[in-house]
This record gives C-alpha cells, structure tokens and sequence, in this order.
C-alpha cells in the first residue's frame, strides 16, 4: 500500500511538472520521489525474493554491488557510443 501511495505522489508530481514546465520546486520534489519511490521499489523487490527462495545463487549485496560498477562504466563508456 505504501509503495502504491508513493507511485501516485510521484505521478501527481510529475504531471504537476509536465503542466507547469519550469525549474523549480516541483522540479527538485519530482526528482526526490522518483529516487524515492525507485529505492522502495527496489527494496520491496529484493525483501521478497531474498526470503522467496532459500539457497539464492548469488548475495543481493554482491548483485548491488555489480549493478552500481555496471552504471559507472556505462555511463563512462556512454558518450563513446555514436549510434
């Protein structure tokens, strides 16, 4: 229920911003809850699965640790890129 509450407060906000369209405080409020929103998401997710199963292949926090070196390098790597 929390994380559908969150999902509403973030698609209100970004709807307020589509409408209004200028930098300010809607702007820095819809970039927290989408960070927000995201993080509960993603929590929720791995809470479930990591009590889902009971021999998981790999740690959740080796997989974070993965997907965070992963965004580095392709954020590095993104402006090479002329497709």
């Amino acid at each position: 229920i929390v994380i559908c509450i969150l999902e509403l407060i973030t698609g209100g906000f970004t709807i307020a911003f589509i409408i209004v369209y200028e930098y300010g405080w809607i702007a820095y409020f819809m970039c927290f809850m989408w960070g927000f929103q995201d993080s509960a998401v993603n929590a929720h997710i791995q809470g479930v699965l990591g009590f889902e199963f009971d021999e998981p292949d790999i740690a959740y926090s080796v997989l974070n640790s993965m997907m965070a070196i992963s965004v580095i390098i392709f954020t590095f790597l993104e402006p090479y890129i002329t497709t």
